[in-house]
Formats: C-alpha cells, sequence, structure tokens
C-alpha cells in the first residue's frame, strides 16, 4: 500500500484534499475534507467502494452504534464542563468540545452526489472495520 496527493482545492471555508490509496496495483482516490477550524471529515463512501463493502453494515453494527453514543456523551460532558467552569480560553476552544462534535451529523454526513462522510474518529474505526492495513494507512 502506498499513498500519494493528488490535488487540493479550497472551496467554502474548506480545505479538500484528495489521496491516492494504491492496493494491488489499482489506485483509488479517497478525499479529505478540512474545515478552517481543522476538522477533518473522511469520504468514507469512496473507502468502502475499494474493498467492495457497503457504508451501511457498519453503520448498522452494534459496535458503531455504542461507539457514536459514546461519542456523543463525551462530547456532551466536555460542553458540559466547559459551561461549568465558564473557561473561555483561547487553548479550550481548540480542544473543546471534544474533537469539536455537538451531535451525531458532526460524526457523519451523507450527501447525494457525493457520498457518506465521517468524522476522523469514526473514519479510523471505519478503516478498521474495512481492512487492517487499510486502518493503519488512515
Amino acid at each position: 500500500m502506498e499513498t500519494t496527493k493528488k490535488d487540493n482545492i479550497l472551496n467554502n471555508n474548506k480545505f479538500m484534499e484528495k489521496k491516492i490509496f494504491k492496493l494491488n496495483e489499482k489506485e483509488n482516490t479517497i478525499s479529505f475534507n478540512v474545515d478552517k477550524d481543522h476538522n477533518m471529515m473522511v469520504n468514507a463512501t469512496e473507502m468502502a467502494n475499494i474493498f467492495g463493502k457497503l457504508v451501511k453494515d457498519f453503520m448498522d453494527n452494534d459496535g458503531t452504534q455504542k461507539f457514536i453514543q459514546a461519542c456523543l456523551r463525551k462530547a456532551k460532558s466536555e460542553r458540559e464542563k466547559e459551561e461549568k467552569n465558564n473557561v473561555n480560553s483561547d487553548l479550550n476552544k481548540v480542544i473543546s468540545p471534544f474533537l469539536n462534535i455537538k451531535s451525531e451529523e458532526d460524526l457523519y454526513t451523507s450527501k447525494q452526489k457525493t457520498g457518506t462522510w465521517m468524522h476522523q474518529i469514526l473514519a479510523i474505526k471505519f478503516a478498521a472495520w474495512l481492512d487492517p492495513d487499510f486502518e493503519v494507512w488512515v
């Protein structure tokens, strides 16, 4: 497996990077979007297509749903702690709330034309589900 950067595009305050993932001599493109706050979303549909799997199968998995709920609980806890302590430091704005997750839509979203996009933390779990070597690459 190897990776190369294909191109970078700045669009609507989002930086899109496309990377080539090479598996068995076949090049596959995976898109990454990074917004101005450095939040990264990965195109899960492109990831799944490489391995002939469906995002829906991963999302229907009980373990995946528990992981999503754990992320949302952690994010809620961090927000509540921030509100209680009334902390507004620049550092806190960068690291809190938990990975900039406020709702389920911040973890994954489906777009009709481009497919399903996942937050980087969920994309790593998805990559592990797809293939262990791919998890290391992601």
